[in-house]
């Protein structure tokens, strides 16, 4: 997995960053913000403590990194099936009741949707690892996740039952031919 977030280190580091002042001068035509397409990541803390409510990335973004949207009032967010990485702290004490993790990220980092208010959050087959505290302190009732997935025993709230699907070609265990 190292190689993987070197890579996406890396990816970041390259590429075009929405910086913190990018996302001010956006905040200045209000709470609503589009990130324009071309940014491969969003810089750290760039929306933190600011009065952002929704949010759409573009499908050019691979990570997000880390405490990007801490203790905003955001309650909306795209997040595109570019992203590989929602790293530490992303959506902390956001306002965000749902959200879609596509299909693309590998790996949710520490306390990434810590002490939001989320009761519904699907986990796809491509998350690889889940970090500690990452849903803690929500109001996830049940976790899907689509694999066996290595998550920290912190990583949801106490009490959560998390379900994991089998793949239909392992849960078959033989086919009649009558």
């Amino acid at each position: 997995m190292r190689s993987a977030v070197a890579f996406l280190v890396a990816a970041a580091v390259w590429g075009k960053e929405f910086s913190k002042q990018d996302a001010k001068a956006a905040l200045l035509s209000g709470p609503a913000v589009i990130i324009p397409d071309g940014y491969t990541s969003i810089a750290e803390e760039a929306f933190a403590y600011t009065a952002v409510k929704s949010v759409i990335i573009p499908d050019s973004v691979i990570s997000i990194s880390k405490g990007v949207f801490f203790d905003t009032p955001l309650a909306e967010v795209h997040i595109p099936s570019s992203v590989m990485l929602i790293d530490n702290a992303a959506f902390c004490l956001t306002k965000l009741k749902k959200v879609n993790i596509p299909d693309s990220v590998r790996m949710i980092g520490h306390a990434a949707f810590h002490a939001t208010p989320l009761t519904e959050v699907n986990i796809p087959h491509s998350v690889q690892i889940i970090g500690d505290h990452a849903f803690s302190q929500t109001l996830l009732t049940t976790v899907i996740l689509a694999r066996e997935t290595s998550a920290s025993k912190t990583a949801f709230p106490p009490n959560t039952k998390v379900v994991v699907l089998t793949p239909l070609i392992e849960a078959v265990t033989a086919i009649s031919a009558t």
